[in-house]
């Protein structure tokens, strides 16, 4: 039997970046503490989980890979929150009505709609990781991503963009897809 009252933790749980990834440094503010990265030593006088959670996903060279593509996902997960919060409401198609999209078998309005654009971006991220965007575009300029994929450990990567698309094809229905494109805005000239 314990002779004084328990502590009961307030406030928000800890990120997960603060679990084995980053050493908790000194208090700087009421919770909110410095931060040091465990696998490059970078330090922050205020570690923010969002920008933690970056450094991690992108920039950190001594991050394992699986702890990288981890936080990339959490990443693109946040982004996509903050996307959804900040869509413009007032839709002509879709007023007062918001659907996570998960995947192309939730995209709302996929039944109805056609002349989809599906657009490859493929990329290097500091790491030396190859990664490739999966994009659906469709003819009211929305973009919704259908897959994000790490290509570095395999070593036909033409062969699995084929196999990729064709899944993509498949779930969107060939019918309704008037092209496919490789978007390029670092090596096309006339694109920023």
């Amino acid at each position: 039997m314990s002779s004084g009252p328990s502590k009961v933790s307030k406030g928000r749980p800890p990120s997960d970046v603060w679990c084995n990834h980053m050493i908790q440094g000194n208090m700087q503010s009421r919770g909110h503490y410095s931060a040091t990265c465990s696998y490059c030593r970078q330090y922050w006088r205020q570690g923010r989980p969002q920008v933690l959670s970056a450094h991690l996903a992108n920039h950190c060279k001594k991050c394992p890979d699986d702890v990288s593509l981890y936080f990339a996902k959490i990443v693109r997960k946040n982004l996509a929150k903050e996307e959804e919060e900040s869509a413009d409401e007032d839709e002509s198609d879709y007023p007062n009505k918001r659907v996570r999209q998960t995947g192309i078998k939730n995209f709302y309005g996929g039944e109805k709609e056609s002349n989809f654009t599906i657009a490859l971006d493929g990329w290097t991220d500091p790491r030396g990781n190859s990664l490739w965007a999966f994009i659906l575009l469709t003819p009211s300029r929305k973009e919704y991503l259908l897959q994000l994929e790490d290509l570095s450990k395999n070593s036909h990567t033409a062969e699995y963009l084929s196999k990729v698309i064709n899944d993509i094809i498949c779930k969107v229905g060939i019918s309704k897809i008037v092209a496919i494109i490789k978007r390029c805005f670092i090596t096309c000239p006339g694109q920023s």
